[in-house]
């Protein structure tokens, strides 16, 4: 009985065993020999209010593991709905989820989401033509649902009416043509040449938030603009968004700059002087672009930078100059300090007086010129900088003392160290001219009088000869009338409201006027439009 119970319990689990294998067997084969059917489920809303969108021809393209597949075009239901049907494939499993790669939609409808992802968020590509917008390199996951035997790709998209909208999309400083991006509107592309080089046409979505931002933010350096898209808008001046931005920014930096210099002391008159200039040619820059005269404001931009960056290298050599002069003034204090400890100690027993003496005065020297020498301040917050990696933005006493202390103690080094090098010799010949210097006060007191002033002077000098001047390359001998006349070509820009308060403000300027006159008649085609003549005043 125990033998035929034990092979009946053997034979019970050899067979569920055998049920088992055969089960997994016709798993796999279901999983990877079976076929299965492909669709692509899309629902088309309105953003902001979820109404279906129907009607509109919607096509897109997956990119799943059975490829790319193409899906429509097709007509949304009244549900907003298009259901296609992709093919039969051979069922395949992949740990990559599918992708919305394309999408086209007609009817002048604007993306503005696809599932959970903004468009704004994302790079792509868009294109215009014949009334229908196609997206390219979307690179967006979708959802993926198996019922059955088929399999569901599901894709919810939401868009909205576009209108014609005119962009000035140039860099406003060098004139380099589409920098700027425009998410989720879609620019649209002309065949033939364009009315004005330095616009572009875009389909923007109604009431909707549009984000403007330089393509690369290194190289353009503008910061991004959200603006509202309603029915009045036609026209987006970004070029005066950004010309606006490099005029603060830019007026900011050289602003600073003179009033660190200022700070210390230093007069700078000229630079200051310059800098109003300069900012007033921005202004009328700005103003250009307000009237969208690019070409106009192109040459005031240009202008600025060529003289902006000769007024900023101008500032650059000032640092440099401050040093030098600092390094001038600490080798002059060190030498004084050495000639004066040896005049009051001079027996070689008398050596740490000496010495100490020495640094007494070296330091009392250089902080004495430090607290009065424009350039020795500038030289102190320079060397902090240097040494912390971080700009200083007010000169203090503290500073003065950090610094006073750091280029005391390197200039003091550096001629230790070059004093270990000099020879007995000259030891000798120092100590017989002091001893000299001593046997007669009166030439003492006189070489001692002109050290002085050689130091003085050439801390003088150094300081004049910094400053900025304007070299005239050939001037007009001018008229019999005392007035400047302004006169423009109907070519070119004419005056602005900028340059009459420009001239106004020069101290040559007595008295200034604006005069404009409008034409009594003006022409258009075979016909004549007459308008009454007027003089304006300013």
């Amino acid at each position: 009985m125990r033998s035929i119970r034990c092979n009946i319990k053997s034979l019970a689990i050899l067979t569920l065993f055998s049920l088992m294998l055969l089960t997994a067997f016709s798993y796999e084969n279901k999983g990877y020999d079976g076929k299965v059917k492909v669709w692509l489920m899309l629902h088309l809303r309105e953003y902001g209010t979820d109404i279906p969108i129907t009607n509109v021809s919607v096509s897109a393209v997956i990119s799943s593991v059975w490829g790319d597949l193409q899906g429509g075009p097709r007509l949304t239901d009244e549900y907003g709905r298009v259901s296609v049907f992709l093919g039969e494939f051979i069922n395949k499993s992949s740990l990559s989820p599918p992708r919305l790669t394309q999408l086209t939609i007609t009817d002048n409808y604007t993306l503005i989401k696809v599932n959970d992802i903004f468009l704004e968020e994302i790079k792509f590509t868009a294109a215009y033509a014949s009334n229908q917008i196609k997206y390219a390199n979307l690179q967006i996951r979708i959802n993926q649902e198996s019922l059955g035997e088929n399999v569901l790709f599901k894709v919810n998209c939401w868009a909205l009416k576009s209108k014609l909208v005119n962009i000035s999309d140039s860099d406003p400083v060098t004139g380099e043509r589409s920098i700027i991006s425009v998410k989720p509107a879609v620019k649209i592309s002309s065949g033939d040449a364009e009315k004005n080089i330095y616009e572009s046409r875009y389909l923007a979505p109604l009431n909707y938030e549009i984000q403007i931002a330089p393509v690369d933010p290194a190289k353009y350096p503008y910061p991004s603009l959200r603006i509202l898209i309603d029915e009045n808008t036609s026209f987006i001046n970004w070029m005066h968004y950004a010309a606006k931005f490099y005029k603060e920014k830019e007026t900011a930096s050289i602003n600073n700059e003179i009033r660190w210099f200022s700070s210390t002391g230093l007069l700078l008159t000229r630079e200051t002087e310059e800098y109003g200039a300069l900012e007033n040619l921005l202004k009328r820059s700005l103003d250009f672009y307000w009237r969208k005269e690019y070409n106009a404001a192109l040459n005031g931009m240009s202008l600025f930078r060529s003289r902006a960056a000769d007024l900023k290298r101008w500032l650059s050599n000032l640092k440099i100059f401050a040093i030098v002069s600092a390094a001038s003034v600490g080798l002059l204090a060190y030498g004084m300090a050495s000639i004066f400890s040896n005049l009051i100690f001079e027996e070689p027993a008398e050596s740490k007086k000496r010495l100490i003496t020495k640094i007494i005065l070296f330091a009392s020297l250089v902080l004495v010129f430090s607290f009065t020498n424009p350039a020795s301040k500038i030289a102190c917050a320079i060397i902090i900088e240097r040494a912390i990696n971080a700009p200083v933005p007010t000169i203090d006493v503290f500073t003065i003392l950090i610094g006073t202390f750091m280029i005391s103690a390197l200039i003091y080094l550096l001629m230790t160290l070059a004093s270990l090098r000099r020879g007995s010799i000259a030891d000798l010949a120092v100590q017989l001219g002091i001893r000299s210097f001593k046997r007669r006060p009166f030439r003492t007191i006189l070489t001692l009088v002109t050290i002085i002033i050689v130091v003085s002077s050439s801390i003088l000098f150094i300081n004049i000869s910094v400053a900025r001047e304007t070299r005239i390359r050939r001037s007009w001998p001018g008229t019999d009338v005392s007035c400047i006349i302004l006169k423009t070509e109907p070519y070119l820009a004419g005056l602005s409201k900028h340059d009459v308060e420009w001239i106004e403000k020069q101290e040559w300027c007595k008295n200034v006027s604006y005069t404009e006159i409008i034409k009594r008649s003006d022409f258009s085609g075979a016909n004549m439009i007459s308008r009454v003549s007027l003089i304006q005043i300013a």
